[in-house]
């Protein structure tokens, strides 16, 4: 059986296929461009070298910079907050004691939250998308999808899982990550996984988050002279009473042709696959 001959696709909450349809960007979901970047103001009451030190740890050429701010009163200092908040959006501050003395002290923000601190206020949590992937495995392609957007994998949430040797299609909900961030990191992926279909949503895709599959399965329809001659010389049906049901199972007992066979018999009866002048017909 070829990889192509199974194929699943997942049924989502209402019930409708889940199919990829178009894998480019909506021009709706699309990030505005931002124009140029204005140069940082002085904040008032520091230094310009504590201005260009803020600047250094910004674009993480200083893990941090200190500001002694001993003399400075509670409000004094929630306005400095402010303003490195304001002039440095990717910076955090706290105001931390050492050695009897006061200073605020700025960090880079780590990646992931500095993302969530910029992320629009109407927009959805989750960006949904479509998977399809072919001879690999769920966990494998969001692994490796995971690893391209450098994050950790539990951040990729998915209804179920499907089957390896097949072609199949499911949704996936990605927490905090643009969409135009999913498909940089998904051109790498391909031919195995294609993505697509994307929407932004407050509500993720988690297990069991869908009502079931659909499945497609190719069988190859074999002729009846050639299963008589089978037949007499190995003395048994193994034709019809073994089949390969999926790559994964191996040859399995088909309890089902082996009851059709101790009822009916080897005779074509109705619903049996025949071929009838080179087609197959049921």
């Amino acid at each position: 059986m070829k990889v192509s001959d199974f194929q699943v696709i997942e049924l989502d909450r209402d019930g409708n296929k889940v199919i990829l349809k178009n894998a480019d960007l909506p021009d709706a979901l699309a990030d505005p461009k931002s124009g140029a970047k204005d140069q940082p103001k002085k904040i008032s009451s520091i230094t310009d070298n504590d201005m260009n030190e803020l600047a250094l740890v910004a674009a993480k050429k200083k893990a941090e910079h200190q500001i002694d701010v001993t003399t400075w009163n509670k409000e004094e200092r929630k306005d400095l907050h402010l303003e490195i908040r304001k002039q440095f959006s990717d910076l955090v501050s706290n105001t931390v004691e050492k050695d009897g003395k006061k200073y605020i002290t700025a960090v880079k923000k780590s990646d992931r939250y500095a993302v969530r601190e910029r992320w629009p206020a109407d927009r959805g949590r989750y960006c949904n998308f479509t998977l399809c992937k072919c001879n690999i495995d769920t966990n494998s392609a969001l692994a490796n999808l995971a690893r391209y957007l450098r994050i950790n994998v539990k951040y990729l949430n998915f209804a179920g899982m499907k089957d390896k040797r097949a072609i199949t299609s499911q949704r996936v909900s990605a927490s905090y990550i643009t969409a135009e961030r999913i498909i940089a990191a998904g051109r790498v992926l391909i031919p195995n996984v294609r993505l697509g279909d994307y929407v932004y949503d407050n509500v993720g895709i988690r297990p069991g988050l869908h009502t079931g599959n659909h499945f497609k399965i190719a069988i190859s329809a074999f002729r009846r002279d050639q299963h008589e001659a089978r037949k007499q010389g190995s003395g048994r049906d193994w034709p019809m009473e073994w089949a390969l049901m999926m790559p994964s199972w191996g040859y399995v007992w088909n309890r089902v042709v082996s009851r059709r066979i101790k009822e009916w018999g080897t005779e074509v009866v109705v619903g049996d696959l025949v071929e009838r002048e080179g087609q197959c017909h049921s």
